[in-house]
């Protein structure tokens, strides 16, 4: 899977950090660079398949960095935006720019409804929090292993599990779990894409991406997930309206 490359113009280092979390991923590579002027020249060089920018922006103005990234001479002209934006400002940003490939989200935004816009315009499948066990079988160094898991993520298309032992990249495994709420068992093949450490505080382990999943299957998980995410938003809103 290649590589997808993202721009992070975002001086606050607690926004940053807020959204820092959905790039936590191999197949992610971030750039973050503190004003228009220097996000401009990585796209001067080439094409991204993220910018997200706070505004304001140090050095420009949003109307005008937005100009000159569309003006560019290069293939980074094309490159979608996802723009931070104060919570007073968020439809008026909106509105003046409507279209072409552009996200306006409020900065005081939960990082679940961020997920979701980054998601549109990457085309990231939506992950759901919950833990849960899965059966996963698996050849760990010369043995078949059959391993007991705990989920740290959900998506329609695979799942990322703790582990101490780690099958090897591009090994086919086997994967049995049941939903929450259902007592059907899910059974799919799955393939390892990716080692996880940094992003798994106290521990490690994998993620698979699922193989020739039946379509009513995944229904199933998109239900599922779609569910837990809007369960998750509405704990949001109502923290905020509680502050």
């Amino acid at each position: 899977m290649p590589e997808k490359r993202i721009i992070a113009a975002i001086r606050d280092p607690q926004l940053f950090e807020k959204v820092e979390e959905l790039f936590h991923r191999a197949s992610f590579g971030v750039s973050r660079v503190l004003s228009g002027a220097g996000a401009l020249v990585l796209l001067g060089n080439q094409e991204y398949d993220l910018v997200v920018v706070a505004a304001p922006l140090s050095d420009l103005g949003l109307d005008r960095f937005v100009r000159g990234m569309r003006s560019l001479d290069t293939e980074g002209r094309g490159s979608p935006l996802l723009v931070l934006v104060a919570d007073e400002h968020e439809e008026t940003v909106a509105s003046a720019l409507r279209g072409g490939r552009i996200e306006v989200l409020a900065q005081s935004a939960g990082w679940r409804e961020i997920q979701r816009a980054v998601g549109r315009v990457l085309r990231v499948a939506a992950r759901a929090s919950r833990r849960m066990l899965v059966e996963i079988e698996a050849q760990i160094g010369s043995d078949a292993k059959l391993q007991l898991l705990q989920t740290v993520n959900l998506s329609r298309t695979g799942m990322l599990v703790r582990a101490a032992a780690l099958p090897a990249l591009g090994q086919e495994v086997r994967v049995v779990f049941t939903l929450p709420g259902e007592e059907s068992p899910i059974e799919a093949t799955a393939e390892v894409v990716r080692h996880a450490g940094a992003e798994l505080p106290g521990g490690r382990g994998f993620a698979v991406r699922f193989v020739d999943l039946p379509a009513g299957t995944a229904r199933r998980i998109a239900h599922y997930v779609e569910g837990e995410l809007e369960a998750d938003e509405a704990v949001d809103s109502d923290e905020r309206a509680a502050l």
